[in-house]
């Protein structure tokens, strides 16, 4: 009544029994019938689902107990001596199924993910599930015969390991067994040395000495085929069965390589697991499943050393291996060098950078001082008319109303010397389009009032054509003093500014009639000042005093 899901049995003395179930293990006295709940003093005992699968009793009456949390040695009080596997942390390796105590102490626990060796001490001396040759990861029973070998028994299959050599070979269905998968704890060691286990599908009587003798075809793991390719073309470099090789050179057009694998003889082929990695590229190995085909993508340019693998589940000696160099070419935008020329693009890059902004900052110091000269020549001439009338004014009474004309006239060019200062710092005005309407602004305000006829033409797409600050500045200026000229020895009949594009090249006309009594002089200030701004600007400007008609031409050899 005190115990539901019975899993094991075993015998403490000639009068009691241990009896281990699903969560509890009781002490059971044969003579009164009396039965005793055992309290382990561990802390993961006493919570849901211990799952108490296996006990083995020693001569001190100290038994090892195989639980869902390791493997634990206690007594008949719940005292515990030693926990084996409380330092691992994955629950399937913890999960201890079965044990079987050596001679020397050692403990070989049977869990969810293989077969574990302890010292007495606890220390894990082996570890063996299906990737190193055991036929299965869970392990149902173990079971000793009398010549130092271990029969285990798993989910998937029947392993033998050798304790003189720890060699494993393994036994399956196709062997003659009536089935893969095994019971929990049916296991049995006969007086006369044979050994009988329980599968799903009946019960197995083995002589371990025969069947230990048992040999199979040796196994073979080949390469099929290679191809390597890219994402526009493929290149099958061989393509036959049993093909050898021990070096694969990937060349730098393709940038992945495929290898096919085969099993000799092909029975094993579809139970057989394979896993590859690469030295200096992988820290496990890589599981390729039932399929044996290896991936080798984007590789640096060098030497690799592929290892392949097939465990095909038939012990130690039958997990296969092959080493393979991988010899990969590529193109040189992968390559260290390009990665250092590319680095040093960058520091040009950075360099000219510097070089630009420095000799930008350098300009803009350049059109600063000009814009500030200009603002002090002219403006500063303005201003000291200016003063120098107040003075007259205050000297001499009687003439304040021509002062006053003169200071108002003054004053107007110093705004407007000043407006078109500002006017060359607006971005919004750095092209041919906004220049131009500033010219007609510029003529009409100094044409209008002298009720002086005016034309003014230009081209199409005027907008198209980009003017830097300084350019605009210098340009504006000349054009200034050509109009300024043009009051001072014109007929005041007639003035004509033009926008042309001949030969290629942009230029501005401005052309009015010379008064007979003044006639412009070529070496004379005003002509100086346009043609020394116009050679700032790479521009170049040319006089033509002819037929009563004087034309000043500025070539615009900046603008293309």
């Amino acid at each position: 009544k005190e115990i539901r899901n019975f899993r094991t049995i075993a015998l403490l003395d000639e009068n009691t029994l241990l009896l281990g179930g699903y969560d509890q293990l009781l002490r059971y006295d044969l003579k009164t019938g009396i039965s005793r709940k055992i309290n382990l003093q561990h802390q993961d005992w006493g919570i849901k689902n211990n799952q108490l699968y296996n006990i083995s009793v020693q001569k001190n009456k100290r038994f090892y107990l195989a639980t869902a949390f390791g493997v634990l040695l206690a007594d008949e009080q719940g005292k515990i001596f030693a926990d084996y596997g409380k330092s691992l942390t994955q629950t399937a390796d913890k999960q201890a199924y079965a044990l079987w105590v050596s001679n020397d102490r050692s403990v070989w626990v049977g869990t969810g993910n293989g077969l574990y060796h302890f010292a007495a001490s606890g220390k894990i001396l082996h570890h063996y599930n299906s990737k190193n040759g055991l036929t299965g990861d869970r392990v149902a029973s173990i079971t000793p015969d009398k010549n130092n070998h271990l029969w285990i028994a798993t989910f998937t299959g029947l392993s033998y390991l050798d304790l003189n050599n720890f060699e494993i070979k393994n036994f399956t269905k196709e062997d003659g067994l009536p089935d893969n998968e095994f019971n929990h704890g049916s296991s049995l060691l006969t007086a006369d040395g044979e050994i009988i286990l329980g599968t799903v599908n009946g019960f197995v009587k083995l002589n371990p000495a025969e069947v230990v003798q048992y040999t199979r075809a040796n196994t073979s793991l080949n390469i099929s085929k290679i191809e390597v390719g890219n994402s526009k073309e493929e290149k099958t470099l061989m393509a036959f069965s049993g093909a050898e090789t021990d070096r694969i050179a990937v060349d730098k057009q393709y940038n992945y390589a495929r290898i096919k694998l085969s099993l000799d003889p092909l029975d094993f082929q579809q139970k057989t697991v394979y896993e590859y990695k690469v030295q200096g590229i992988h820290s496990e190995w890589i599981k390729m499943g039932n399929n044996p085909v290896v991936y080798l993508d984007n590789y640096k340019k060098g030497l690799y050393h592929l290892e392949i693998r097939a465990i095909t589940g038939q012990g130690t000696k039958d997990i296969l291996t092959k080493n393979i160099t991988l010899e990969v070419d590529e193109y040189f935008h992968k390559t260290i060098w390009f990665y250092i020329a590319l680095l040093g693009l960058f520091f040009i890059l950075i360099l000219m950078y510097l070089l630009i902004y420095i000799k930008r900052n350098q300009k803009i110091v350049a059109i600063r001082q000009h814009i500030a000269q200009d603002l002090h020549d002219e403006i500063g001439s303005y201003l000291t008319g200016i003063n120098m009338n107040i003075e007259l004014m205050q000297q001499k009474k009687g003439m304040e109303t021509e002062q006053i004309e003169t200071i108002q006239s003054l004053g107007k060019k110093a705004l407007t010397s000043l407006r078109d200062s500002l006017w060359s710092l607006d971005i919004k005005s750095d092209n041919g389009l906004q220049f131009w309407d500033r010219v007609k602004t510029m003529a009409a305000e100094t044409y209008g009032p002298l009720d002086i006829p005016f034309s003014i033409n230009g081209i199409p797409e005027m907008e198209k054509f980009n003017l830097t600050m300084l350019e605009k500045n210098y340009l504006l200026y000349a054009i200034k003093e050509c109009i300024t000229n043009s009051l001072k020895y014109g007929n005041k009949k007639q003035v004509a500014l033009k926008w042309e594009l001949k030969n290629r090249l942009h230029q501005i006309t401005i052309s009015n009639g010379i008064n007979e009594a003044a006639v412009p002089n070529k070496n004379g200030q005003g002509t100086y000042n346009i043609s020394s701004r116009m050679k700032k600007i790479r521009g170049d400007v040319k006089f033509f005093p002819s037929n009563e008609i004087y034309t000043v031409v500025l070539q615009l050899n900046f603008i293309k």
